[in-house]
């Protein structure tokens, strides 16, 4: 049996915020990551930017949720090709996420 994987997923507002809230419960993502079926996802805010502006490449705002994927849709031609819907189930939030915590956050949970 596959052992779950922890995916780190940029996510820009006004996304981010519509799963902060509780609003949004799937993504649409590049099927580049091999999702599966209680996976967990860690989407974490990101505020992007450009070579022209003073943020640079864009930053993470420390804000992430924690979620579970409960299913999966890549049946074409619902979807752009090499993309899936990723259904998921809100866990937790955090503020003051760094990169990596995840393990460690949830072991305290």
């Amino acid at each position: 049996m596959r052992e779950t994987i922890i995916h780190e997923l940029k996510t820009i507002p006004p996304y981010f915020e519509a799963v902060w809230k509780g609003d949004k419960t799937a993504e649409l993502r590049k099927n580049d990551r091999g999702f599966a079926v209680g996976d967990t996802l860690v989407l974490r805010e990101y505020i992007p930017g450009s070579v022209n502006s003073s943020v640079g490449d864009g930053y993470h705002t420390g804000r992430a949720v924690v979620a579970t994927v409960t299913h999966l849709t890549d049946y074409p031609p619902a979807l752009q090709a090499n993309c899936v819907m990723i259904s998921f189930k809100f866990r937790c939030q955090f503020e003051g996420y760094e990169a990596g915590d995840a393990q460690k956050k949830l072991a305290t949970r």
